[in-house]
């Protein structure tokens, strides 16, 4: 039986090919093959199960490492470049066409309708992405986006200060104005404790963790085109202040403002 791999996992395999200290000559030999038909096998979707087990026996790995790699693919920090943010700022359409097509994963017709985009419009968007790295665009139209993984902004740009502020406060506001429906398909708590210096490091780590876990778990069933995925968002905010304060020295800012 065949299987349809995704490049992530043979481009994963190959990579620890060479990390075992193996090369295509002497790995074909072992596995009684023409070195040509190996690097054609190992550069296909469609190899067997059975071929990367024996691949991964050789090299002296088990087949479970590889899918583990897989998993254990770690947030790539990414920002965008000035030109970039400029941009997106300008064409706010632009960015969201970009969202839709990279992070979304969306087919270019839905987003280029969801959008209310014209043809010439949207092609005219997608052009100046290419220009700007952001995106391939291949002949007769046809587009080649980077690959699903988990994203960790780093830029502290005002591009980026406005997008979390808004999205933040629209992801807020939705589940505030939603509170009373009986969905399970939102969950949204506020708390506050007490705690030690040590409890607190180990929330953070604890979020920090879960947060790894799940995206790489989502990024991989993207990658690999599971079917039946959802959208999901969610916000993480947690720091050592109080609430009450924080609202006396809001009113009294303002207060103040009046004055």
């Amino acid at each position: 039986m065949e299987y349809k791999w995704s490049p992530l996992l043979m481009r994963e395999l190959k990579d620890l090919i060479k990390q075992q200290g193996y090369n295509y000559k002497n790995l074909s030999k072992e596995l009684g093959m023409s070195e040509s038909g190996f690097k054609k096998l190992i550069n296909s979707d469609d190899c067997s199960l059975q071929k990367i087990e024996k691949i991964t026996n050789i090299i002296g790995i088990r087949l479970m490492d590889l899918f583990s790699a897989i998993e254990e693919q770690h947030l790539k920090e990414k920002k965008f470049t000035p030109q970039q943010e400029e941009f997106f700022t300008s064409k706010r359409e632009a960015f969201l066409l970009y969202w839709l097509l990279v992070y979304e994963r969306r087919e270019l017709l839905e987003a280029q309708d969801l959008l209310q985009l014209d043809t010439k419009k949207c092609n005219s968007l997608l052009r100046k992405m290419d220009s700007l790295n952001l995106l391939k665009v291949l002949a007769g139209d046809k587009l080649r986006l980077p690959q699903p993984q988990g994203i960790k902004w780093t830029s502290q740009s005002q591009f980026v200060f406005d997008l979390y502020k808004k999205w933040g406060q629209d992801l807020l506001t939705s589940n505030l104005q939603n509170m009373t429906s009986e969905s399970d398909n939102k969950y949204f708590s506020i708390r506050y404790l007490k705690m030690s210096a040590n409890t607190w490091k180990e929330l953070v780590l604890d979020l920090e963790n879960l947060e790894k876990k799940i995206i790489n778990t989502a990024v991989r069933e993207m990658r690999m085109k599971s079917l039946d995925l959802h959208h999901v968002r969610w916000l993480w905010i947690a720091d050592q202040n109080s609430w009450a304060e924080q609202e006396l020295h809001s009113s009294t800012s303002l207060d103040t403002g009046k004055k």
